[in-house]
This record gives C-alpha cells, structure tokens and sequence, in this order.
C-alpha cells in the first residue's frame, strides 16, 4: 500500500508541474540569469490515532521549497535522454520529465536537483539515438529561499484505512 501511495505521489507531482517554469539558455557571450523562488512552508500540525487520541503535536513543514522548471532542446522530437547537473553542487536531477523537466529543491530531495541559495549552473546535455549529444550548455539560475507560517492547524489521521475486502 505504501509503494502504491509513493508512485500515485509521483504521478500526481508530475501531472500537477506541468511545463515548468521555462528557463532561458545561455550563450556563449550572454549569461541568462533566471531569478527562480522556493519557499518552504510551516504549519501547526495535530496528529490523532485510530482512538482519535493525540499521537504529535508540532510545526511542521507542509509545504516543500521545490519548484518544476523546464530546459527546451532545440529540437524535441530527437531526443531520447537528457541530463542536467548543478556545477555549484553536483546534484543532479533524477526524475526528468518529456526529456526537458525537472524539480528543483531547497532541501536534498532524493528525485530532485539540490539548489544553494544564489547563482547555481546547470549543465544540460540532450542526447540522440546511440547516446550522441544533440545539444549542449548551460542554463544559470539565481535561487531565492523564503520561509514562512501558515495560521491556524491541520488535524491528520494517522488511521490506516479498513482492508478491502477479497473474494
């Protein structure tokens, strides 16, 4: 049931970034810094038992600093991989969608391209049929990180649904 919950998770992360915010490519005379802002989000947070009795009470993060951007080759219908890394860091983006998507993340997602505070490089390479590279370059980043604290509380149950029954 767990493994079922984590692949609809992705799925759903998927679906919901759809294009991504689009970065601009540097040239080989121009960096294009693209101002990219990630806020985590903190809430007060219940969690009740099956008895509806108390188990944790606390702040906790409720909202991720993670952001879905996109890097369009110059020509999508060739290309069959891709590869993005961070120069700043050497993170590199796991779960890459349509072969130009990925999420960016404040924290050390384990799917996700780790991001710093201030200018990150992303090397990109797209690549063709027999792993020969398409294109390549580089796209800049300038990262923002906020935090803040969402009012009131958000009630979870932490009761496992009843089995379904099998006949």
């Amino acid at each position: 049931m767990k493994k079922l919950s984590v692949l609809f998770i992705l799925v759903l992360s998927i679906w919901v970034g759809g294009c991504g915010q689009q970065l601009a490519k540097d040239t080989p005379t121009q960096r294009n810094t693209n101002a990219v802002s990630l806020e985590r989000t903190y809430q007060k947070v219940t969690h009740n038992n099956c008895a509806h009795q108390v188990t944790s009470s606390g702040i906790e993060t409720v909202g991720a600093p993670v952001k879905w951007v996109q890097v369009a080759p110059n020509d999508p219908r060739s290309v069959v991989k891709a590869t993005f890394v961070n120069s700043r860091n050497g993170s590199a983006a796991a779960m890459i969608s349509d072969n130009s998507r990925f999420q960016v993340d404040y924290s050390f997602g384990a799917l996700n391209m780790h991001v710093d505070s201030g200018i990150n490089v992303v090397n990109y390479k797209f690549f063709s049929a027999a792993d020969k590279v398409q294109e390549e370059g580089t796209v800049t980043l300038n990262v923002s990180y906020s935090e803040k604290t969402l009012d009131g509380n958000l009630d979870v149950d932490d009761c496992p649904p009843p089995p379904t029954p099998t006949h």
